[in-house]
């Protein structure tokens, strides 16, 4: 479905494990938030959005999430994985 689909799907690349990766660290992301990484699109226009933009970092949803675990859903829906993940953000008040 469209909040799972990963980029190189959209791109119709589908030819390595990446895929199932990222539909894992979309599930992740769920679990752990509450909440889907990229809203819920209803066409693969909507999906298109994700090429280019992160989601929001887990813990600024819920600091109570590892930050291990952040890093490890992160790079899961990182387009690109061998760009470092965004830095935390910082500390509430």
């Amino acid at each position: 479905t469209f909040p799972y689909i990963a980029p190189e799907q959209y791109l119709r690349c589908r030819d390595d494990p990446r895929s199932d990766l990222f539909a894992l660290g979309a599930m992740l992301y769920a679990l752990a938030t509450g909440r889907k990484p990229f809203g819920v699109p209803e066409t693969l226009r909507g999906v298109r959005k994700r090429l280019w933009r992160d989601p929001e970092p887990p813990r600024a949803i819920r600091p109570e999430i590892p930050e291990w675990l952040q890093e490890i859903i992160l790079r899961a829906l990182s387009v690109d994985p061998m760009r470092p993940p965004p830095p935390p953000p910082p500390p509430p008040p």
